[in-house]
C-alpha cells in the first residue's frame, strides 16, 4: 500500500479546521502531524516546534517527521485551508500509473 504522512501547519484559531479535516480527508492518510510555532491548548495533538519563522517551522517539522516516523511514499506539506485527496496521491505512486500530460496552446 502506499503511505501518506500529511504535515499540516495550523495557528491556534483553527482548532476547528484541524478537527474537521481529522475528520474527513485525513482518515484517508497513513499519519497526520498538526504543527504550528504559537502556544496552544488544542482539542487534538498539535506540535509546537519554536521558530522565528515560517520556513523555519517548516525545515523543523519535516526534520522531525523523517526522523520519527516509518517509512513513507508521501509526504504531503499544507496549510488547515487545504482540502485533499489523498486516493489521487496513490494512484500517481502507483507502479501501473503513466504520466500523460496534455498541453493546449
Amino acid at each position: 500500500m502506499i503511505s501518506i504522512l500529511v504535515r499540516i501547519a495550523v495557528t491556534p484559531d483553527s482548532k476547528d479546521s484541524a478537527k474537521a479535516i481529522k475528520e474527513t480527508w485525513g482518515k484517508r492518510c497513513n499519519r497526520i502531524f498538526f504543527h504550528t510555532a504559537d502556544e496552544a491548548k488544542p482539542l487534538i495533538p498539535i506540535v509546537r516546534s519554536p521558530s522565528k519563522s515560517a520556513f523555519g517551522l517548516l525545515c523543523d517539522s519535516i526534520r522531525n517527521i523523517a526522523n520519527d516516523s516509518e517509512d513513507f511514499d508521501w509526504l504531503l506539506v499544507t496549510t488547515e485551508n487545504t482540502f485533499a485527496l489523498p486516493e489521487n496521491l496513490r494512484q500517481v505512486r502507483h507502479p501501473t500509473y503513466q504520466f500523460n500530460m496534455f498541453v493546449c496552446k
